[in-house]
């Protein structure tokens, strides 16, 4: 028996409609998330070392922060973004990290740690964390 036209374009209407539905859905819920960073330098003058975002992202991380001066920045990406700094002083080098989600709702992580120094590594610590209004902040102290 063979389906009638009105049957078959009622079928590919509603599997397209679906389909479209689901699509909507998906774009819907990866809007975008921002990382922020807020660092303290505690000594001499630091210099940027590496500034990166995973996917790829524009990040406004200075050059270089001053001797016991401090700075904020951040990067925005879409559903998620992962964004690594390193600032150095000599032989001394902390790396902070801010995770940022948008999944429905706010979230992330944020972490530091030392990459680089001489017998006496850097003191590189997570002083404070939380979501914000678009997306995570952390909130870090560099001691060298």
């Amino acid at each position: 028996m063979k389906t009638p036209k009105s049957v078959t374009k009622l079928m590919a209407g509603s599997i397209f409609a679906g389909l479209l539905a689901i699509a909507g859905t998906s774009v819907a819920s990866a809007q975008s998330a921002t990382a922020t960073f807020n660092i303290q330098n505690s000594g001499t003058a630091l210099t940027l070392d590496i500034a990166s975002c995973s996917p790829s992202a524009p990040i406004s991380a200075p050059f270089s922060i001053g001797a016991n001066g401090s700075a904020s920045f951040s990067a925005t990406g879409s559903g998620s973004i992962l964004c690594t700094v390193r600032y150095k002083s000599g032989s001394d080098g902390c790396q902070f990290v801010v995770d940022a989600t948008n999944f429905g709702s706010f979230g992330g992580f944020a972490n530091s740690n030392s990459y680089m120094g001489d017998s006496t590594p850097p003191s590189c610590t997570t002083t404070n964390q939380s979501t914000t209004t678009t997306g995570y902040q952390g909130s870090f102290q560099m001691t060298h």
